[in-house]
């Protein structure tokens, strides 16, 4: 039988998970809407930040290896450390 169709975020998501990922931190955006959506059908837990660097800052703060940030483009974090 045919595996029924999953979306690109679903497959991330679900690398995500095979790699022990608990949290992910971000900020929702059309960019990464997708991707936000698909956490939720998941056991990783979303944690909302207000900026792509409070977003970075959290996920090393966290002292766990396998937590990630999830922001819109690598440029924004870029800006936001500068």
């Amino acid at each position: 039988m045919d595996e029924p169709r999953r979306t690109t975020a679903e497959l991330i998501v679900e690398c995500l998970e095979n790699e022990g990922v608990t949290h992910v931190f971000g900020l929702p955006g059309e960019e990464n809407i997708r991707l936000v959506a698909a956490l939720s059908s998941w056991s990783i837990t979303y944690v909302l930040t207000p900026t792509p660097k409070v977003s970075a800052r959290r996920a090393t703060a966290s002292r766990q290896p396998r937590n990630c940030s999830l922001i819109a483009s690598l440029g924004e974090l870029d800006e936001s450390f500068s």
